[in-house]
């Protein structure tokens, strides 16, 4: 949680980097510059805003829609590791919230779509 929320956020995309550097045989992936954006992102609202701003370029929401949903995601998320942060290491935890995550997501995703004609 502290690598996205507290005083190693700035070290995000270095770290990510350096992880896909030490384990460069696991990771074998040939990146575009999208994902390169993405993923090596310091930022993690930023991160999450340039997959939403390419579905507002796309007219699926507008670009404030993108906005606030960026932001809720993030919170949801930062929610989320707080949530199991004490019990994420027992046995199918991790796999709960991530369900929990997704649902709440999709769920989200769906009330913005929903609104288009």
């Amino acid at each position: 949680m502290k690598i996205f929320f507290c005083k190693y956020q700035h070290s995000l995309g270095e770290v990510i980097f350096e992880y896909y550097q030490l384990f460069l045989d696991e990771t074998k992936q040939d990146f575009e510059g999208y994902s390169v954006s993405i993923l090596f992102n310091d930022d993690l609202f930023q991160r999450d805003f340039v997959l939403l701003r390419r579905a507002a370029s796309q007219g699926l929401i507008t670009i404030q829609e993108a906005e606030s949903l960026s932001q809720i995601e993030c919170y949801i998320f930062h929610g989320i590791l707080l949530k199991y942060k004490d019990t994420y290491k027992e046995p199918g935890i991790s796999e709960m919230a991530t369900q929990e995550f997704n649902s709440l997501i999709d769920e989200l995703s769906k009330r913005y779509l929903l609104k288009r004609p």
